[in-house]
């Protein structure tokens, strides 16, 4: 008995027709893709003169893991079911070969060749059309049997995957573990070396050189402290109050002239304009009452006043000019 394949039925479909079959293959490829996208959209196709095309739901069912022994629910799936026409089926059943001997007519071949295209069709509908789990579908003892080799192909992919995961964790675990040990290792071998050399530094520095170098330390205290004596006294001159009694010059305010433009006159420095008006508040209660022909005396400033270098000189000057300006 001949069963007619799918590179069969291209052949005599072409040599029918009168194309080529490349032409043929094509168009017989998006007939089963249209078929495969009704069966998604619609559950179901049904082709006039040929036959229907449909998707059966097999609902989830009670099986034992053969690893284990557990008792397991496999998940329910679609399985295309293909339901030929009246006329196809009379066609098949008076198309009889003469003799037993000869091979099966084209139409009793085609019939044979349906489980072929709905195992194509079938190929891509499981992936792209989940089964409901709550449907309910009546299944045969047939249905058990077509689905016996997929559920021991998922049940060996899941072996797979499980042992691969255990593997995966344990070499993780251990590469951990020899890490952590490197680290404490490491970091007791430098403390240990650390040690022995200054171990090593102490046995050979005598008492003599050990009271040297604590003197030594001793008279750079006495610097330091001496240092920032030095500077608080400098800030306590500059923050007392200042009592102006040397000027060195008396300047009539002209027009255009400003306090900056005398500062920087007299001191090289606009910011110390401040010092020079404040010499002369008792007669100007507010920097903006001097006008022109006002006059200005210009007082004698220290060499730390004119510092502008020095922090606390710094700090005073910004002191006055947030408050003149305001």
């Amino acid at each position: 008995m001949t069963k007619l394949n799918w590179i069969e039925l291209r052949k005599a479909v072409a040599a029918h027709l009168g194309t080529s079959e490349r032409e043929t293959a094509a168009f017989m490829n998006a007939l089963i893709t249209q078929i495969q996208l009704g069966l998604k959209n619609e559950r179901q196709v049904r082709i006039t003169g040929l036959g229907t095309f449909r998707l059966q739901e097999v609902s989830p069912r009670k099986s034992v893991d053969v690893t284990t022994g557990q008792a397991i629910v496999l998940p329910g799936y679609n399985k295309v079911v293909f339901v030929p026409e009246i006329g196809i089926k009379e066609l098949i059943q008076t198309s009889t070969p003469t003799t037993n001997e000869e091979e099966d007519t084209p139409l009793q071949r085609l019939g044979k060749q349906a489980d072929e295209i709905v195992a194509i069709i079938q190929r891509d509908i499981n992936t792209a059309v989940p089964a409901e789990a709550d449907s309910q579908s009546s299944t045969g003892e047939s249905s058990e049997a077509d689905s016996a080799e997929p559920v021991q192909a998922e049940e060996k992919k899941t072996e797979k995957a499980y042992h691969f995961v255990r593997d995966l964790l344990i070499t993780i675990s251990v590469i951990i573990v020899l890490l952590v040990g490197c680290y404490f290792g490491l970091r007791t071998g430098i403390r240990h070396w650390i040690d022995d050399k200054l171990h090593q530094v102490e046995q050979v520095i005598t008492p003599t050189e050990r009271q040297e170098t604590r003197n030594e330390k001793q008279e750079t205290r006495t610097e330091e402290q001496d240092t920032i004596a030095l500077e608080v006294n400098q800030v306590e001159d500059i923050l007392t109050p200042r009592v102006y009694t040397e000027f060195i010059a008396t300047e009539t305010v002209g027009k255009g002239s400003r306090l900056a433009y005398l500062a920087r006159k007299y001191y090289g420095q606009t910011d110390l304009w401040v010092f020079i008006y404040e010499a002369n508040r008792d007669q100007f209660p507010n920097p903006n009452d001097i006008k022109t022909g006002d006059k200005l005396r210009i007082p004698k400033l220290s060499t730390e006043q004119q510092d502008l270098s020095n922090p606390a000189n710094r700090q005073l000057v910004d002191q006055l000019l947030e408050e003149y300006t305001k």
